[in-house]
């Protein structure tokens, strides 16, 4: 019988929030963090969170404009990045930045484009499904039981979604204000 999922808490970023960063790995125990840049002179700033997630063996990737994430990735030595609207994007990354690294795609709202970025090769594929209260979105459902691309969600910011993701999704986002309350969700 296969293992049952583990769905685990993935930390989200502002570069305005880096300096909370030792405390929220710490406190939250993610699997992975994003940092959002917007500017190449960022850069100290991202090696600084680059060096305490490393200390903590948790991958870092980098999110922000597509060109400007590649580049800083690059640059600080981050473990892979986080791409928007470039469904296939995959294998250009890993050209740019090698093999070994993580590609994470949130392809939009559009299910054609999340499939052809799981096909193209990313790590993982992001989505934001709209929510119904009482009720998993059908976009879920449906990648958990017919795609092997693990599934990042992001909109999931309440206890009770956080609960109901458990063993459907590899991945739930949090915010920084968010990710002791997430954790202890995924936790309990």
């Amino acid at each position: 019988m296969p293992e049952a999922l583990r769905t685990q808490l993935y930390l989200t970023l502002e570069i305005d929030q880096a300096d909370r960063v030792e405390a929220l790995l710490d406190a939250a125990k993610p699997a992975c963090v994003r940092l959002v840049v917007t500017e190449a002179r960022q850069q100290d700033i991202a090696m600084t969170c680059r060096a305490l997630c490393h200390a903590s063996g948790i991958p870092l990737l980098i999110a922000g404009p597509d060109d400007i994430a590649v580049a800083m990735a690059r640059a600080i030595g981050a473990d892979g990045v986080h791409l928007t609207n470039a469904p296939k994007a995959a294998p250009w990354v890993r050209g740019e930045l090698g093999e070994t690294v993580i590609v994470g795609i949130d392809p939009g709202p559009s299910r054609h484009d999340a499939m052809i970025a799981a096909e193209s090769g990313a790590d993982y594929v992001s989505l934001a499904p709209e929510w119904e209260e009482g009720a998993v979105p059908d976009e879920i459902s449906w990648w958990s039981a017919m795609i092997e691309t693990p599934m990042v969600v992001e909109n999931a910011q309440t206890r009770d979604r956080v609960k109901a993701l458990q063993g459907l999704a590899d991945f739930v986002v949090a915010e920084a204000e968010q990710a002791e309350t997430i954790a202890a969700a995924l936790g309990s």
